[in-house]
Order: C-alpha cells, then structure tokens, then sequence
C-alpha cells in the first residue's frame, strides 16, 4: 500500500467497531476500552507513518497492539489498591485543621507570651528572641550580644522565672547578677548551685 494511512476510508468505520468490541470485551470500563482503541489507532498511525506504509497486515497489527494496551492496562489496575469507605465513616476521620477550642488556647497563650516579654528588661527580650525565636546557641548569643555564654544562660534562667510568675505579678525575685563564689560558677541567678549530676 503507498504511504499515508494505511486502511481505505471505507474500510476505516468497520475496523473500528471490531476493535471497540474487542477491547470492551477484555475491558470492563467502557471509557478506558475507548481510550485504549484510540491509542492502537494512533500507534498504528505513528508506526505506518515512520516505515512509510510498511504494515502489510494493518488489521493484524492494530489488534495485537490493541491486545498489549489491555493487558498493560491490566497489569496497572492490579497494581493499584482500591478502598471503598463508607461516608460515616469518613465523616469520623480527623480533621486536619485546628479545632476552635485549641484555637482560642493557643492565642490566649500567645497574649500572655506577649504581656510576659513586654514586662522583660529589653537584653532578656533580646537573648529569649535569639534563643528560642532565631535557634542560636547561647554560646553564639553571647558572642552576637558581646557577653558570656553564661550571661545568656541567667537570661533565659529569668525568662522562665518570668513565665512561671506569670505577666501580671509583675518583676520576679532574684537578679540577674553572676555568681561571683567560683563553687557556684554554675548556680542560678539567685545563689543556688546546679546540681554537677
């Protein structure tokens, strides 16, 4: 046959309605055995098209094509794992936005966070924004602040203070001053020792 399509127009409309009945008789989506007649027609196209009318059995050539789209088809809906769900249950699943309870928790939590650093010296504000806010270690902060690691260490020692106290009691007791007995180099801002266990 000389290049171009290679079935007569007349021919074209009866092989077609072989092929969608053999497809749909292998497939039971009536959609995808459409699909899949439509892409044997276009490999065969595509293949005739690049060997110039080659095929000598286009019939042939269409429904073995056609044969390997369905089981290919076969082999992927075999892979795939279908889960039927009944609506009551799927109303059960968890909603993955914020119920208004926790909602309202976290901003009343934030507000207080707020009235907690306004109360803060503005340095405490400043090693609590570093520490907890940037992620930097307090050995960085005091470099970044022109003070020592344990400096910062007393700072976020107050902050905790602070947040324990709660914002509306006001300034907490015990200051911000470095231990200066060197058996308590590494106690609290208020004298006491950190226990070395």
């Amino acid at each position: 046959m000389a290049s171009g399509f290679p079935l007569p127009v007349y021919e074209i409309d009866e092989v077609d309605r072989r092929l969608q009945a053999h497809v749909r008789g292998r497939v039971a989506d009536r959609q995808d055995a459409e699909d899949i007649a439509q892409e044997a027609w276009a490999r065969m196209a595509a293949s005739s098209g690049r060997d110039h009318g080659a095929i000598e059995n286009v019939r042939g050539y269409l429904f073995r094509v056609a044969r390997n789209l369905v089981i290919a088809h076969r082999r992927r809906a075999a892979a795939m794992v279908e889960v039927k769900a009944y609506e009551a249950v799927m109303k059960r699943v968890a909603d993955g936005r914020p119920d208004p309870e926790g909602v309202l928790i976290t901003r009343c939590e934030l507000r207080s966070m707020d009235q907690i650093m306004a109360a803060m010296p503005a340095r405490s504000r400043e090693v609590f924004r570093l520490s907890r806010i940037e992620g930097l270690p307090f050995a960085e902060i005091g470099r970044k602040l022109g003070t020592s690691r344990q400096t910062v260490h007393e700072h976020m020692y107050a902050f905790r203070i602070w947040g324990s106290a709660g914002p509306s009691r006001g300034r907490p007791t015990g200051s911000l001053r470095r231990v200066s007995n060197p058996q308590k180099r590494r106690g609290w801002p208020d004298g006491r020792a950190v226990s070395s266990r």
